[in-house]
């Protein structure tokens, strides 16, 4: 931990001492980066979610209540239910 807080005072530090343009390119180095993590993690996000709605098809079709649906996929009753009706599933 204590490494970890001198190392993040150096780093700061050293970016404060760059100049004025080494500065922007650094802060906009900075933003792609966190714009790149959080398309990531939105993608993982949504693939996530139309896995379980894959999953969640699969047990529609199967004929699996959709209470152990929602209990094993984690979508809600409203959402496996729009999923039955959009697939017109009995």
């Amino acid at each position: 931990m204590r490494g970890e807080i001198f190392d993040l005072l150096f780093n700061s530090a050293e970016i404060t001492n760059f100049a004025p343009k080494e500065r922007n390119d650094y802060i906009a180095d900075m933003l792609t980066i966190r714009d790149r993590v959080n398309q990531l993690a939105s993608a993982e996000r949504r693939g996530m979610e139309k896995g379980m709605e894959k999953s969640a098809l699969g047990m529609l079709r199967k004929g699996i209540p959709v209470s152990d649906i929602c209990e094993i996929t984690g979508l809600s009753e409203t959402e496996v239910l729009a999923l039955k009706e959009a697939e017109s599933i009995q």
